[in-house]
């Protein structure tokens, strides 16, 4: 347990990534800048957040979890108190110091404290990958009304700076109590389970699939370099998976509140379904990563994926609490794979380039974002016009579908290895 509470007091500082939502009114009045290009922000910062994983990990497999997570500290509060220093001019510059710069950091920090936590927790990767992730998400929950408080007193430049101030003063704090267990401390001597070594036959079993890890702890795969994983059918599958399953929440999540006034619901209701998604993502990575531990992680995701898909039909005609129960699910299944994949990319692929390996997965969050928001403003801007949504609920249960048949083909290829 002492490793998960550095693991938490970092991931619910940098979770502040989710807060954009909460920051940007207040830009968009404060400096006076275009709505539309202040929104870019959101798909920078979550594409800067995805790099700055797949950084991390190249990082965490050559020079172990510490350097990388007080590197991506230092970073992330950069990018926050940077933010306060702006005096307007060009709105780029937002785009840089909180999107850019702050996502990087998240991401570098985010990559190393869930890769350092599953291997101090070997026999229950998913459980702590789920912690960890968990408070990554519930950071908008505990933070949103701190925030919303501050500007209310100091205004938005005094807020990013005492903000910055706190998050530096923690992370860098946490870090020093962020380590790799003994046996894994330098990444280069990471040995593997199977018995021809790092480039030996793959071992069978384990919790991928079926049973998940409460039998006991399967040995390792053989250690798959990133470019062999990339030539990997699995790898691809795993790849769309998440590209199609988080497309979900990116194209539905902008019209929740929207849809809720047009079908009648209150002012209070429709505000209620928008917060409690921040609920709902976070349990969603804890509950869906203990879950994996005991059915398998592409069982898991699997019935995440199928939840996608059901919850987007009930979106169609649902209406008052159905509606908030319906939203709830689609953000529970959009939290969901953040506590799966990051044990099963280890448990397939191996633990030695484990970080560079979720690395390339996560990109698939990225992509999905940049396409997946471009699809939500058009097919929003068609219901808006029309008065009727239902395209984008269709559009969401094919996607959740489709991913869970990318998902059960890597069941299928992990099971005949």
């Amino acid at each position: 347990m002492p490793i998960l509470i550095p693991a938490v007091i970092l991931q619910l500082c940098v979770g502040i990534l989710y807060m954009w939502g909460v920051f940007q009114p207040h830009v968009v009045r404060y400096f006076g800048w275009d709505f539309q290009v202040v929104a870019r922000t959101s798909s920078l910062m979550l594409f800067a957040f995805v790099a700055g994983t797949l950084t991390g990990g190249f990082l965490l497999d050559r020079l172990g979890t510490r350097p990388v997570v007080t590197l991506g500290s230092a970073v992330f509060s950069a990018g926050i108190l940077a933010s306060s220093f702006l005096g307007g001019g060009d709105p780029r510059l937002i785009h840089l110091t909180y999107g850019l710069v702050a996502g990087t950091g998240t991401g570098l920090v985010y990559g190393g404290v869930v890769s350092c936590v599953q291997r101090w927790y070997p026999r229950r990767r998913g459980f702590a990958a789920g912690i960890a992730a968990g408070a990554f998400g519930f950071s908008v929950v505990l933070l949103s009304p701190i925030a919303e408080a501050l500007i209310s007193r100091v205004g938005l430049p005094g807020t990013f700076r005492i903000l910055g101030a706190v998050f530096l003063a923690a992370t860098l704090s946490a870090s020093r109590f962020v380590s790799d267990p003994p046996e894994t401390s330098a990444p280069a001597g990471i040995a593997s389970s199977s018995p021809g070594g790092p480039s030996g036959p793959s071992a069978p079993g384990g919790p991928v699939g079926t049973a998940g890890a409460a039998g006991g702890h399967a040995p390792e795969p053989r250690q798959y370099r990133p470019r062999e994983v990339l030539a990997s059918p699995i790898f691809w599958c795993a790849f769309l998976c998440l590209f199609l399953e988080v497309a979900a929440w990116v194209v539905i999540l902008p019209v929740i509140k929207t849809l809720a006034l047009a079908r009648g619901m209150s002012r209070e209701l429709a505000l209620a379904s928008v917060m409690v998604t921040g609920i709902a993502n976070a349990s969603g990575r804890i509950v869906s990563a203990w879950i994996s531990d005991r059915i398998g992680r592409t069982r898991t995701i699997v019935a995440l994926c199928l939840l996608t898909c059901g919850a987007s039909l009930w979106l169609v005609g649902a209406v008052g609490i159905p509606y908030m129960v319906a939203v709830f699910l689609v953000a529970f299944a959009y939290g969901g794979p953040s506590g799966v994949f990051p044990p099963l990319v280890r448990e397939v692929f191996g633990q030695r380039y484990a970080g560079t390996n979720f690395g390339m997965v996560l990109m698939a969050l990225g992509f999905s974002s940049l396409v997946f928001s471009r699809v939500s403003g058009i097919l929003s801007a068609g219901g808006a016009a029309s008065g009727d949504y239902s395209a984008i609920f269709y559009l969401t249960a094919a996607l959740g579908l489709a991913a869970a048949g990318f998902m059960l083909a890597a069941e299928r290829m992990i099971g005949r290895r």
